[in-house]
């Protein structure tokens, strides 16, 4: 996939409320194209002619009173490419992952990095259960770990790459937990053990095929139809429901980010794709999401924009699967670094997905000023209503 490095100058960030203008000034391009787009092109109008050219790739823009650059997250950790035939070091080995005591996308998360590890290297990986793992095909496409610890001499937690094809034989590899998100670089005090030494290729086609085969429903699971006539966009607004501390939102600004971040994303969106209705659905673990909606609505104002929510029962505890089953069925995602929704995101093709890179302080308020944009231009959006054709 294509890469892009864009900055975008924004003074005076609010912490919530209004949507501010952006004033944009492109203080560095980077981009492995012959394209070369005019210097006074906005951020939504960059996006709107890469994705109407057809383009796939990411575009980073940081809102900063000074120019900051930040390097894309994939270049933040080592890399993990799959090798068309690699050379596997040992016999007779295995991987399997440590459990841990997160939610579905923390279990999901370690789930994805043994996977990717025994894709790499062709050994076979050893199914361990977890709550609502049994709802998921790859609970039946692997052996159970259990039954064939005996033939392994010994069995390995790591996270260490080089460590699973260094040579052993017989051994289980037993791959622990790190969270797919890059929270442990903002904060010392938080996941600092869990530095990954690897990163998932995410775009490996072969292995992007078998997760969405492995994480499929082995059973249906209802979600709501969405319009026709609409761009939908997918809000997952992550506010813990009582499951996360007060001092851990606090610490982990990219799982929790403020109102402001998902309000600006949202009106950046009818920016790119402003000649649609846009059909907004708040995907959260709150008790009360009708209010998260009328707060975003009353912000924007925009009547071309129109929010949506569960209306029943709501909560940590409740909606798991729905809500992980929905995500992937939008056109565009605005989501937090929450290994849920990062999990869900790499079950579909997206027109736009949104996530937050990096947080900062204002006025000893958290707020966001790096985001992702990753645009996909094979993926089309037609037949919708437009509001205006003629709009330039």
């Amino acid at each position: 996939m294509i890469k892009f490095i864009f900055l975008a100058i924004l003074a005076n960030l609010p912490i919530l409320a209004a949507t501010p203008k952006l004033h944009e000034t492109q203080s560095e391009v980077v981009m492995n194209l012959h394209l070369s787009p005019p210097q006074s092109l906005s951020t939504e109008d960059l996006v709107r002619r890469l994705y109407d050219d057809h383009q796939q790739g990411s575009i980073l823009t940081t809102y900063s009173s000074t120019p900051v650059s930040h390097p894309l997250i994939t270049s933040r950790v080592s890399s993990s490419k799959k090798e068309q035939n690699p050379t596997i070091k040992g016999k007779g080995n295995g991987i399997t992952y440590s459990l841990n005591r997160g939610r579905l996308g923390d279990n999901l998360c370690s789930y994805l990095h043994a996977k990717w590890l025994a894709y790499k290297y062709h050994l076979p990986l050893y199914y361990r259960s977890f709550p609502h793992s049994d709802q998921f095909r790859f609970s039946d496409e692997h052996q159970r770990r259990k039954k064939h610890s005996k033939q392994f001499k010994t069995t390995l937690k790591t996270a260490d790459e080089e460590l699973v094809n260094s040579g052993h034989n017989a051994a289980l590899f037993e791959i622990i937990y790190f969270p797919d998100n890059t929270e442990h670089i903002f904060h010392e005090g938080v996941h600092s053990i869990w530095n990954p030494a690897f990163q998932v290729d995410w775009e490996d086609p072969g292995f992007q095929a078998e997760v969405r085969r492995s994480l499929a429903p082995k059973y249906p699971v209802f979600t709501p139809d969405l319009p026709t006539d609409s761009l939908t966009i997918g809000v997952h607004v992550r506010r813990g429901g009582g499951f996360d501390s007060l001092q851990e939102r606090m610490k982990t600004p990219l799982k929790f980010p403020p109102d402001s971040y998902y309000i600006q994303q949202i009106d950046r969106i009818s920016k790119i794709f402003k000649n649609y209705r846009l059909y907004v659905y708040i995907l959260t673990d709150d008790q009360d999401p009708a209010s998260i909606a009328n707060t975003y609505q009353a912000a924007l104002n925009n009547p071309h924009i129109r929010f949506d929510y569960r209306k029943t029962p709501n909560g940590p505890s409740t909606n798991i699967l729905e809500d992980f089953f929905f995500i992937p069925k939008f056109d565009c995602l605005i989501i937090c670094q929450s290994n849920f929704s990062l999990m869900a995101s790499k079950l579909a093709d997206f027109a736009l997905v949104i996530t937050p890179t990096h947080p900062t302080l204002i006025n000893g308020q958290a707020a966001i000023d790096e985001v992702k944009l990753t645009f996909n231009g094979k993926k089309r959006i037609s037949g919708l209503a437009l509001i205006n054709s003629n709009i330039p």
